[in-house]
This record gives C-alpha cells, sequence and structure tokens, in this order.
C-alpha cells in the first residue's frame, strides 16, 4: 500500500515537469564548457610546467589540488547557501530570503579571515 501511494506521488511529480531536451541543454552547455576550460586550463599548465622541470610540476600539481579543496569547500557552502535562499524567495518569505544571504555572506566573509589567520603566507599572494 505505502508502495503504491509512493508511485502515485512520483508519477504526478513526474507529470509536473516539462522539461524537453533542449531546456536540459540550455542549462548543462554552459557548465560542461566551464569544466572543460578548466581542464585546458590545467593541461596547459602542465605542458609549460613539464619544460621547466619536473620538481616545478610537482609543485604545481600540489598547489593545484590544495586550491581544489578549499575552492570546492566554499562552492559546496554557497550552493547550499543557493538553495535555502531560493527555497525562501520560492515561499515569499523575503525578508527571511534577506537574512539568510547576509548570514550566509558573514560566514564566508569569518571563513575567509580564518583562513587568512591560519595561513599568513596566503596574504602575500593578494597583495
Amino acid at each position: 500500500m505505502l508502495l503504491k501511494v509512493a508511485w502515485l506521488i512520483v508519477s504526478y511529480w513526474f507529470e509536473q515537469m516539462n522539461y524537453t531536451y533542449k531546456n536540459i541543454w540550455l542549462i548543462a552547455f554552459p557548465v560542461m564548457m566551464s569544466i572543460l576550460i578548466e581542464q585546458l586550463i590545467n593541461i596547459t599548465d602542465a605542458l609549460f610546467l613539464g619544460h621547466v622541470g619536473d620538481v616545478e610540476l610537482g609543485a604545481s600539481a600540489l598547489a593545484g589540488i590544495w586550491f581544489l579543496a578549499i575552492y570546492m569547500l566554499g562552492f559546496g557552502f554557497s550552493l547550499g547557501l543557493q538553495v535555502i535562499i531560493a527555497r525562501r524567495n520560492g515561499e515569499q518569505r523575503y525578508s527571511e530570503t534577506g537574512k539568510t544571504f547576509f548570514q550566509g555572506f558573514s560566514f564566508f566573509c569569518c571563513r575567509w579571515r580564518l583562513f587568512f589567520a591560519c595561513c599568513p603566507q596566503t596574504l602575500s599572494l593578494f597583495s
């Protein structure tokens, strides 16, 4: 019985979605291109640094991994924040939308302050 009810809910939900392949491609194509371009940049870096030396190529690879880890932390939090803001906006609770945005913004500012306090060497990269 429970499985039948779940199937009815899912089938009703899929009937309400009128997505075409064109709509999906309009969203997916820019994302695919940005990922492709990022990979091309990494390949170009590896090609140029391969001519300089093995140590430099290894250093670039390690720095790329650290950058990816830090970037993904921020990216994951921003995606979660985006979902929460979109939900508040869809519920038409606009005052809570603004509060959520500024809470997320202050979280990111505190996170970057903590990052720069723990890693003072990174400050020299931005000055």
